[in-house]
């Protein structure tokens, strides 16, 4: 479902709407997930304003610890019923997609 042109209150009532007519969540809930699986939907699950939480040099920082090698603090999914949902951890999925990992 596309969220990018609503207004929160439009975004949550279709992830509502979704959730209800969706499917389940798998029988086992994975442990790992693809990046490319977890879908980012600020309006929904962003509360600070953009301006706040765009902080390029913290992605930056965390982007080199993950080219390091190391993983990162787990990013908190949420099944929607047509897929997941990044809930936490913005930045760290913006680290994780800018190093492509």
């Amino acid at each position: 479902m596309k969220y990018e042109n609503m207004s929160r209150l439009e975004a949550i009532k279709a992830a509502q709407k979704c959730h209800t007519l969706g499917s389940n969540p798998p029988a086992t809930i994975p442990k790992q997930l693809r990046l490319s699986t977890i879908e980012c939907v600020p309006v929904l699950f962003q509360f600070r304003d953009p301006s706040q939480f765009d902080s390029k040099a913290h992605v930056k920082a965390l982007t080199k610890t993950v080219k390091e090698g190391k993983t990162l603090e787990a990013l908190t999914v949420w099944w929607s019923g047509d897929g997941w949902y990044l809930v936490d951890g913005h930045h760290r999925w913006g680290a994780y997609q800018a190093a492509k990992w």
